[in-house]
Protein backbone atom coordinates (compact mmCIF):
# COMPACT_ATOMS: atom_id res chain seq x y z
CA UNK A 1 0.00 0.00 0.00
CA UNK A 2 1.50 3.31 -0.49
CA UNK A 3 1.82 6.10 1.86
CA UNK A 4 -0.60 8.00 0.36
CA UNK A 5 -3.54 5.27 -0.11
CA UNK A 6 -2.34 4.28 3.59
CA UNK A 7 -3.05 7.79 4.64
CA UNK A 8 -6.47 7.76 3.22
CA UNK A 9 -7.53 4.88 4.40
CA UNK A 10 -5.99 6.01 8.17
CA UNK A 11 -8.59 9.53 7.18
CA UNK A 12 -11.67 7.64 5.88
CA UNK A 13 -11.66 5.23 9.25
CA UNK A 14 -10.64 8.31 11.29
CA UNK A 15 -14.06 10.16 9.75
CA UNK A 16 -16.29 6.99 9.97
CA UNK A 17 -15.77 6.51 13.25
CA UNK A 18 -16.76 9.90 14.37
CA UNK A 19 -19.52 10.21 12.01
CA UNK A 20 -20.42 6.75 14.51
CA UNK A 21 -19.79 8.50 17.63
CA UNK A 22 -21.99 11.74 16.94
CA UNK A 23 -24.42 9.06 15.43
CA UNK A 24 -25.09 7.00 18.59
CA UNK A 25 -24.82 10.87 20.57
CA UNK A 26 -27.73 11.93 18.88
CA UNK A 27 -29.65 8.75 19.68
CA UNK A 28 -29.04 8.74 23.21
CA UNK A 29 -29.74 12.47 23.37
CA UNK A 30 -33.26 11.87 21.31
CA UNK A 31 -34.15 9.28 23.77
CA UNK A 32 -33.56 11.14 26.60
CA UNK A 33 -36.13 13.64 24.83
CA UNK A 34 -33.12 16.62 24.95
CA UNK A 35 -33.06 18.98 21.81
CA UNK A 36 -30.41 17.35 19.91
CA UNK A 37 -30.14 20.65 17.86
CA UNK A 38 -28.50 22.68 19.98
CA UNK A 39 -25.88 20.10 20.32
CA UNK A 40 -25.67 19.32 16.95
CA UNK A 41 -25.41 23.03 16.40
CA UNK A 42 -22.39 23.16 18.83
CA UNK A 43 -20.65 20.74 16.81
CA UNK A 44 -21.29 22.15 13.34
CA UNK A 45 -19.89 25.42 14.55
CA UNK A 46 -16.90 24.31 15.92
CA UNK A 47 -16.01 22.20 13.31
CA UNK A 48 -16.75 25.10 11.02
CA UNK A 49 -14.35 26.98 13.12
CA UNK A 50 -11.90 25.06 12.77
CA UNK A 51 -11.88 25.09 9.35
CA UNK A 52 -11.26 28.52 9.49
CA UNK A 53 -8.30 28.19 11.52
CA UNK A 54 -6.52 26.51 7.69
CA UNK A 55 -5.99 30.16 6.27
CA UNK A 56 -4.79 31.11 9.82
CA UNK A 57 -2.37 28.46 9.74
CA UNK A 58 -1.36 29.20 6.38
CA UNK A 59 -0.74 32.76 7.27
CA UNK A 60 1.47 32.03 10.37
CA UNK A 61 3.93 29.09 9.07
CA UNK A 62 7.06 30.27 11.30
CA UNK A 63 4.60 28.76 13.93
CA UNK A 64 5.43 24.68 14.74
CA UNK A 65 1.36 23.54 13.99
CA UNK A 66 1.80 20.85 11.96
CA UNK A 67 2.77 20.80 8.22
CA UNK A 68 0.47 22.31 5.53
CA UNK A 69 -0.18 19.02 4.17
CA UNK A 70 -1.33 17.65 7.48
CA UNK A 71 -3.86 20.51 7.66
CA UNK A 72 -5.16 20.29 4.35
CA UNK A 73 -5.88 16.59 4.95
CA UNK A 74 -7.51 17.48 8.13
CA UNK A 75 -9.15 20.28 5.85
CA UNK A 76 -10.67 17.78 3.28
CA UNK A 77 -11.79 15.54 6.05
CA UNK A 78 -13.61 17.61 8.64
CA UNK A 79 -15.28 19.87 5.51
CA UNK A 80 -16.55 16.37 4.65
CA UNK A 81 -17.86 15.80 8.53
CA UNK A 82 -19.30 19.38 8.46
CA UNK A 83 -21.60 18.55 5.65
CA UNK A 84 -22.86 15.48 7.31
CA UNK A 85 -23.05 17.38 10.93
CA UNK A 86 -25.30 20.08 8.87
CA UNK A 87 -27.47 17.50 7.46
CA UNK A 88 -28.14 15.90 11.21
CA UNK A 89 -28.48 19.53 12.72
CA UNK A 90 -31.04 20.69 9.75
CA UNK A 91 -32.60 17.62 10.43
CA UNK A 92 -32.32 16.57 6.45
CA UNK A 93 -35.19 19.26 6.16
CA UNK A 94 -34.90 22.10 4.07
CA UNK A 95 -34.72 25.50 6.56
CA UNK A 96 -38.01 27.82 7.33
CA UNK A 97 -37.49 31.01 8.07
CA UNK A 98 -35.36 33.47 6.31
CA UNK A 99 -32.48 33.70 8.44
CA UNK A 100 -31.91 29.25 8.62
CA UNK A 101 -32.68 29.84 4.51
CA UNK A 102 -29.49 32.47 4.42
CA UNK A 103 -27.83 29.61 6.60
CA UNK A 104 -28.09 26.82 4.44
CA UNK A 105 -27.37 28.81 0.96
CA UNK A 106 -24.00 29.78 2.67
CA UNK A 107 -23.04 26.82 3.95
CA UNK A 108 -23.76 25.39 0.45
CA UNK A 109 -21.73 27.26 -1.31
CA UNK A 110 -19.34 26.79 1.15
CA UNK A 111 -19.32 23.09 0.62
CA UNK A 112 -19.65 23.46 -3.28
CA UNK A 113 -16.39 25.70 -3.52
CA UNK A 114 -14.42 23.48 -1.22
CA UNK A 115 -15.42 20.11 -3.21
CA UNK A 116 -14.09 22.26 -6.33
CA UNK A 117 -10.82 23.44 -4.19
CA UNK A 118 -10.08 20.11 -3.37
CA UNK A 119 -10.42 18.55 -7.15
CA UNK A 120 -8.34 22.09 -7.79
CA UNK A 121 -5.78 21.31 -5.38
CA UNK A 122 -4.99 17.38 -6.34
CA UNK A 123 -5.24 18.27 -10.25
CA UNK A 124 -3.11 21.93 -11.03
CA UNK A 125 -0.17 21.17 -8.80
CA UNK A 126 0.14 17.95 -10.87
CA UNK A 127 -0.36 19.74 -14.07
CA UNK A 128 1.86 22.46 -13.93
CA UNK A 129 5.50 20.17 -13.48
CA UNK A 130 4.67 19.38 -17.56
CA UNK A 131 5.63 22.50 -18.61
CA UNK A 132 9.06 22.99 -16.83
CA UNK A 133 9.67 23.54 -13.59
CA UNK A 134 6.75 25.15 -11.21
CA UNK A 135 7.11 28.66 -10.58
CA UNK A 136 6.34 31.21 -7.84
CA UNK A 137 3.43 33.20 -8.96
CA UNK A 138 4.56 36.25 -7.63
CA UNK A 139 7.95 35.89 -9.68
CA UNK A 140 5.82 35.51 -12.77
CA UNK A 141 6.13 39.07 -13.85
CA UNK A 142 9.53 39.77 -13.53
CA UNK A 143 10.28 36.81 -15.32
CA UNK A 144 7.69 37.74 -18.17
CA UNK A 145 9.53 41.22 -18.23
CA UNK A 146 13.15 39.08 -18.19
CA UNK A 147 12.40 37.46 -21.47
CA UNK A 148 10.51 40.57 -23.38
CA UNK A 149 13.85 42.65 -22.53
CA UNK A 150 16.09 39.81 -23.83
CA UNK A 151 13.94 39.53 -26.95
CA UNK A 152 14.38 42.85 -27.77
CA UNK A 153 17.38 42.88 -27.05
CA UNK A 154 18.26 40.47 -29.90
CA UNK A 155 15.64 42.31 -32.29
CA UNK A 156 17.99 45.69 -31.65
CA UNK A 157 21.50 43.73 -31.95
CA UNK A 158 20.18 42.19 -35.28
CA UNK A 159 18.85 45.33 -36.94
CA UNK A 160 21.76 46.64 -36.35
CA UNK A 161 23.46 44.20 -37.83
CA UNK A 162 21.74 43.74 -40.73
CA UNK A 163 20.43 46.71 -41.68
CA UNK A 164 16.90 45.24 -42.12
CA UNK A 165 13.51 45.81 -40.28
CA UNK A 166 11.93 41.77 -41.35
CA UNK A 167 12.41 40.65 -37.55
CA UNK A 168 11.76 44.25 -35.45
CA UNK A 169 8.42 44.76 -37.77
CA UNK A 170 7.25 40.91 -37.02
CA UNK A 171 7.55 41.75 -33.33
CA UNK A 172 5.83 44.87 -33.34
CA UNK A 173 3.24 43.50 -35.21
CA UNK A 174 2.57 40.22 -33.50
CA UNK A 175 5.09 39.65 -30.48
CA UNK A 176 4.96 42.98 -28.47
CA UNK A 177 1.52 41.99 -27.06
CA UNK A 178 2.43 38.51 -26.81
CA UNK A 179 5.41 38.91 -24.23
CA UNK A 180 4.07 41.75 -22.56
CA UNK A 181 0.91 40.46 -20.77
CA UNK A 182 -0.28 36.88 -20.47
CA UNK A 183 -1.83 35.33 -23.09
CA UNK A 184 -3.81 32.30 -24.05
CA UNK A 185 -5.12 32.28 -20.64
CA UNK A 186 -8.21 29.89 -21.77
CA UNK A 187 -6.18 27.38 -24.13
CA UNK A 188 -3.90 26.78 -20.76
CA UNK A 189 -6.97 26.26 -18.62
CA UNK A 190 -7.86 23.56 -21.42
CA UNK A 191 -4.64 21.93 -21.90
CA UNK A 192 -4.40 23.18 -25.59
CA UNK A 193 -1.10 24.11 -27.44
CA UNK A 194 -2.70 25.45 -31.04
CA UNK A 195 -1.85 28.97 -29.83
CA UNK A 196 1.66 28.22 -29.83
CA UNK A 197 1.96 26.11 -32.72
CA UNK A 198 0.09 29.12 -34.34
CA UNK A 199 2.56 31.33 -33.70
CA UNK A 200 5.19 29.02 -34.74
CA UNK A 201 4.48 28.56 -38.01
CA UNK A 202 4.19 32.64 -38.52
CA UNK A 203 7.58 32.71 -37.44
CA UNK A 204 8.22 29.90 -39.29
CA UNK A 205 6.70 31.82 -42.64
CA UNK A 206 9.44 34.40 -42.36
CA UNK A 207 12.51 32.42 -43.26
CA UNK A 208 12.37 32.41 -46.86
CA UNK A 209 12.92 36.73 -46.24
CA UNK A 210 15.77 36.05 -43.46
CA UNK A 211 19.98 35.28 -43.81
CA UNK A 212 21.73 33.28 -41.63
CA UNK A 213 22.02 35.82 -39.27
CA UNK A 214 18.32 36.91 -39.10
CA UNK A 215 17.66 32.76 -38.89
CA UNK A 216 19.99 32.18 -35.74
CA UNK A 217 17.96 35.53 -33.86
CA UNK A 218 14.94 34.31 -34.73
CA UNK A 219 15.52 31.04 -33.12
CA UNK A 220 16.98 32.47 -30.20
CA UNK A 221 13.45 34.50 -30.14
CA UNK A 222 11.36 31.24 -30.37
CA UNK A 223 12.98 29.74 -27.70
CA UNK A 224 12.37 32.77 -25.47
CA UNK A 225 8.59 32.68 -26.81
CA UNK A 226 8.28 28.60 -25.71
CA UNK A 227 9.60 29.92 -22.14
CA UNK A 228 7.04 32.65 -21.87
CA UNK A 229 4.12 30.32 -23.33
CA UNK A 230 5.46 28.42 -20.34
CA UNK A 231 5.32 31.17 -17.93
CA UNK A 232 1.32 31.75 -18.91
CA UNK A 233 0.30 28.49 -18.34
CA UNK A 234 1.97 28.54 -14.85
CA UNK A 235 0.22 31.87 -14.46
CA UNK A 236 -3.53 30.61 -15.67
CA UNK A 237 -2.92 28.01 -13.35
CA UNK A 238 -2.29 29.02 -10.34
CA UNK A 239 -4.12 32.05 -11.08
CA UNK A 240 -7.84 29.70 -10.67
CA UNK A 241 -6.00 28.23 -7.67
CA UNK A 242 -5.79 32.00 -5.94
CA UNK A 243 -8.50 33.08 -7.34
CA UNK A 244 -11.06 29.99 -5.88
CA UNK A 245 -9.69 31.54 -2.25
CA UNK A 246 -11.29 34.51 -2.89
CA UNK A 247 -14.23 33.00 -3.16
CA UNK A 248 -14.24 30.03 -0.60
CA UNK A 249 -12.52 32.37 2.11
CA UNK A 250 -15.08 35.37 2.29
CA UNK A 251 -17.75 33.13 2.35
CA UNK A 252 -16.48 30.79 4.79
CA UNK A 253 -15.70 33.91 7.22
CA UNK A 254 -20.09 35.62 5.64
CA UNK A 255 -21.18 31.63 7.22
CA UNK A 256 -19.49 32.65 10.53
CA UNK A 257 -21.00 35.87 11.05
CA UNK A 258 -24.69 34.81 10.32
CA UNK A 259 -23.71 31.32 12.65
CA UNK A 260 -23.05 34.11 15.49
CA UNK A 261 -26.14 36.05 14.67
CA UNK A 262 -28.34 32.31 14.78
CA UNK A 263 -27.25 31.31 17.96
CA UNK A 264 -27.67 34.99 19.30
CA UNK A 265 -31.21 34.89 18.21
CA UNK A 266 -31.61 30.73 18.87
CA UNK A 267 -30.35 31.38 22.40
CA UNK A 268 -32.59 34.79 22.76
CA UNK A 269 -35.59 32.88 22.31
CA UNK A 270 -35.48 29.63 23.59
CA UNK A 271 -37.20 30.59 26.60
CA UNK A 272 -40.32 30.53 24.09
CA UNK A 273 -39.51 27.29 22.50
CA UNK A 274 -42.08 24.27 24.18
Amino acid sequence: MTPFAKRRTINTSILAALVLVSWISLSVLETSIRATSFWSGWVLLGTVVSLALFNARKKLPFLKLGTAATWMQFHAYAGLYSVLAYLAHAGFQLPQGSLEFGLCLLFALIAASGFVGLFLSRVIPVGLTSRGEPVLFERIPALRLGLQREVEEIIVECAKANQTTTISDFYTKRLDNFFRRPQNVLYHLMGWTRAMLQLEREIEAMDRYLNDNERDAVALILERAHLKDDLDYQWARQLVLKGWLFVHIPLTFSLLILAALHVFVVYGFRGNLP
